[in-house]
């Protein structure tokens, strides 16, 4: 009678964690909202903080809920609810739960290491601010000043881990807007250009945004000045966000049909 007790109370713990794990899976902001602090971040990092200190007999299920403890307490302090502390808790659960030297990471699925890349991600990549929460998306002025600190050589010496994490995150199902953007920086870290990351960088500014052409020039031009050459043409876009322009285009395959600045 007791073993069979102790059975379903396991049964009911290990329900109850996959359940919160789906509660902290939709904390996530889509594409057309902006994420704001609400209770349920706050339930859910309170929910499976209890979980992980009930878990050790179920290790790779206390391992996916470390994980998305650490994804929870992110995306908490993203959009500025919890305390100063949560990020670098977070981002330490999350390394560790990709560390396979750890007690975590031995046991975490290869699911999880991809949701813990992801994770890890959103520490590197500077989010949209807007009024009540951040858009799920990278910023252009923050990535803009995060080149012009860290210069082309300092970009570079992130290379190696950036790659690594994009990698596994674009084989999670994500939605394809969040995708495409994941996928355009891990084509850049395979094959790094000032033309490659002025497209990614213009890519995240809307064609109606307000300087949307100016920001989109100094950006060029800041490229032009740290590589010592013509830098990538700053055409506009057209069509919509990611779709290049029949206009100008930079580059060795530029062709006199590619607009007039080609025929001058």
């Amino acid at each position: 009678m007791g073993e069979e007790e102790e059975t379903g109370g396991v049964q009911a713990l290990r329900a109850w964690a996959r359940a919160a794990v789906e509660r902290a899976k939709a904390l996530q902001p889509t594409s057309d909202t902006v994420a704001r602090h609400t209770r349920a971040h706050d339930d859910s990092v309170a929910e499976l903080e209890e979980l992980s200190r009930l878990l050790d007999h179920d290790p790779e299920l206390r391992s996916s809920v470390t994980v998305w403890l650490g994804g929870a307490l992110t995306l908490r302090h993203a959009v500025g609810g919890g305390t100063p502390a949560d990020r670098e808790r977070a981002y330490g659960l999350l390394r560790e739960a990709r560390d396979p030297a750890t007690r975590t990471g031995a046991t975490a699925s290869a699911e999880d290491r991809r949701w813990a890349a992801l994770f890890l991600l959103t520490h590197k990549l500077p989010l949209q601010e807007m009024a009540g929460g951040l858009a799920p998306e990278p910023d252009a002025t923050a990535v803009f000043d995060m080149i012009r600190e860290k210069g082309l050589g300092g970009m570079a010496a992130e290379v190696a881990e950036m790659r690594e994490l994009l990698t596994e995150a674009v084989e999670l199902p994500l939605h394809p807007e969040f995708l495409r953007h994941l996928r355009m920086a891990l084509e850049l870290q395979a094959s790094p250009s000032a033309e490659g990351l002025f497209d990614l960088y213009a890519d995240l500014i809307p064609d109606d945004a307000p300087g949307a052409g100016f920001m989109r020039q100094r950006m060029a031009d800041m490229l032009a000045a740290m590589t010592g050459g013509a830098g990538p043409k700053a055409g506009p876009r057209t069509g919509g966000r990611g779709e290049a322009s029949p206009g100008p285009r930079s580059g060795p395959d530029a062709t006199p049909e590619d607009g007039p600045e080609a025929s001058e």
